[in-house]
């Protein structure tokens, strides 16, 4: 009896099992079969390869086709983030599924029920980090708010630090003049290829695809609006807090006028060096963590790198020519952006040092201190004016732009004294993940927001959707948005009344346009 029980409950277990693998969505892609998961009101298809592992010998190689494969692949787990250092936060997905060099995934969300020739808006997110930092599987960047506006999420991993950013003389001998030396950047070129080969199987729609990041997916973001290997890849762009430094865009070979622009290939000298790899082979074949270890050491730079192929120029010149994707724009900064000086533990004369004209701005502002001029020179000449430059130059050259300037404080946290919103404060917001990594004095719990903040969270959801849909971020129940022009220097704020903020600073971002003109003459 009791035998007959055992096989009765397993044979429920069994067919239970079966049943919940009948409900889970299957899409095929150009590879092969995937099995998502279904959450309350979206599906999400979990490390999905979009291309080959970049280990062994294809480390510091431009990212190849991945593999097909047999039968149905689960998509049900968080993929390893790319290589990097611990960082407090990341641990829910670090713990869940580790870090890797074999880390090029992306992850696909979509509303609940959704089927091939929905055709819906596709947005790929691009995370920030420093070029150092964090995954596209992150749970703050968890798509369930965004795709219930009728959209489709991708998000993406891509290398990161020296295993994103490297040159070496042994691998321009196999290389030069390919796109080499940001490899996270061409990986990030990779994934917007395996969108518009395989994202209508989600329900995308391949022709309608925004880009969008924040902080170093800002950049990244810019970066790929002037790549030629990008071009036709996406339709729209929304840069968030992604900065520019026009004076040390970092080149494959060569010094930049920054004294901070050190070859990237120097770099790559001193570790072959130090490690003791002195050919291709020998590079390729180090431990993963001993780079790792080896780049604690090593300042940088990480990003975007003046290759001659993907990028030719230094950066910021192509939106002054008008050599950039023709696509509609939305560029944005957050009102504290300086809040990372908090956590740089460099001392202001030394940091004022990465910059060029720095005594003929002091002159401009004032003679300010040193402290002030870091504030200056970092929040606003690398993050405010540097967005406002962009977006100025792209509407003269007949591109349609929108441009914000995010200073909404969550209601909890109003009157503890910090000056505004923090960078990256906005991302929570876009994606509706409250209380998120909102920069406050004291933390805040699920308690602390309140039904402003969700609406407006609910807000910058819809302002994202709608422009990743149309090329305009107008939509009914939203107070007006101007497109930006040159004529108009038209923001948005979006604080606490979100409202049209005309002319922001604008003596200030007139100086700093003429200082970026002159910069990158």
């Amino acid at each position: 009896m009791r035998h007959r029980l055992a096989v009765l409950i397993a044979a429920i277990l069994v067919a239970g099992t079966a049943a919940a693998e009948e409900t889970r969505p299957i899409v095929t892609t150009a590879y092969g079969a995937v099995r998502g998961v279904a959450t309350e009101r979206a599906e999400v298809f979990w490390g999905l390869p979009y291309a080959a592992s970049p280990v062994g010998g294809l480390r510091w190689v431009a990212p190849q086709k991945p593999a097909a494969w047999d039968g149905v692949l689960d998509a049900d787990t968080r993929p390893p983030m790319c290589m990097q250092a611990p960082r407090p936060g990341e641990d829910r997905v670090r713990g869940e599924s580790g870090v890797s060099e074999d880390c090029l995934y992306l992850n696909v969300w979509r509303p609940k029920g959704t089927e091939p020739g929905d055709d819906l808006p596709v947005m790929v997110w691009i995370h920030g980090g420093s070029f150092l930092v964090s995954s596209g599987a992150v749970w703050r960047f968890d798509g369930e708010h965004l795709v219930q506006r009728d959209v489709v999420l991708v998000t993406l991993n891509y290398r990161l630090g020296l295993f994103g950013s490297f040159a070496h003389p042994a691998l321009e001998a196999e290389q030069a003049g390919r796109p080499r030396g940001h490899y996270g950047l061409l990986d990030q070129i990779a994934a917007l290829e395996w969108v518009q080969g395989n994202i209508a199987a989600f329900g995308g729609d391949p022709d309608n695809v925004t880009i969008f990041g924040n902080s170093a997916g800002g950049a990244s973001v810019n970066a790929l609006l002037i790549a030629p290997q990008a071009r036709g890849l996406f339709h729209r762009a929304i840069a968030q807090s992604g900065g520019i430094r026009v004076e040390d865009t970092v080149h494959l070979t060569e010094q930049g006028p920054s004294p901070f622009a050190t070859p990237l290939i120097a770099t790559g000298i001193r570790l072959g060096e130090e490690l003791g790899a002195e050919n291709a082979e020998a590079l390729r074949a180090l431990p993963a963590e001993a780079i790792l270890a080896w780049q604690a050491r090593s300042p940088g730079p990480y990003g975007p790198v003046i290759d001659g192929v993907t990028l030719t120029e230094r950066f910021a010149k192509p939106f002054v020519t008008g050599d950039i994707a023709d696509v509609d724009l939305m560029f944005g900064v957050d009102s504290w952006e300086g809040s990372i000086l908090e956590d740089i533990p460099i001392p202001p004369d030394v940091y004022l040092k990465s910059f060029v004209g720095v005594d003929e701005v002091r002159a401009a502002f004032g003679n300010p201190s040193d402290r002030e001029m870091m504030s200056i020179m970092f929040q606003d000449k690398t993050f405010v004016a540097g967005a406002r430059f962009l977006a100025r130059h792209a509407a003269k050259n007949g591109r349609d732009v929108y441009l914000y300037h995010f200073s909404y404080r969550p209601t909890a946290a109003r009157g503890d004294g910090l000056p505004g919103a923090a960078h990256s404060d906005e991302v929570a917001f876009v994606f509706g993940v409250l209380p998120g990594p909102i920069t406050t004095r004291k933390p805040l719990s699920e308690t602390d927001i309140s039904g402003e903040d969700r609406a407006m969270a609910d807000a910058m959801a819809d302002y994202w959707t709608n422009f990743a849909k149309t090329g305009n971020p107008n939509g009914k129940g939203l107070p007006k948005w101007p497109r930006y022009t040159a004529a108009n220097d038209m923001w948005m704020d979006l604080g606490t009344e979100i409202a049209p903020l005309p002319g922001f600073r604008a003596d200030d971002m007139n100086f700093w346009d003429a200082r970026f003109l002159k910069d990158l003459q």
